[in-house]
């Protein structure tokens, strides 16, 4: 969260680039079944922390991968 805090010190106008893994994902026993692996509860919680630790009055735009996971973390991070 140090990165975080150091964002808090940009001025708004300064474009920023973050690139962010998907927050914690259930258990998988293939690798065909990571594909469809969703958030664990922990994943969804670390998701809306990061949301809210995002500087305000900041424009956010979310890219993210095919992956339901990781379009539920964008989500849930953008919806702070």
């Amino acid at each position: 969260m140090q990165i975080l805090n150091s964002l808090q010190e940009l001025p708004n106008r300064c474009p920023t680039a973050l690139f962010i893994r998907h927050g914690e994902r259930e258990k998988v026993e293939t690798l065909a079944d990571s594909y469809k692996a969703m958030l664990t509860e922990k994943g969804r919680e670390d998701s809306k922390l990061l949301g809210k630790s995002l500087p305000e009055g900041r424009q956010l735009i979310v890219f993210h991968s095919d992956l339901a996971r990781a379009r539920e973390t964008g989500l849930i991070m953008a919806d702070g």
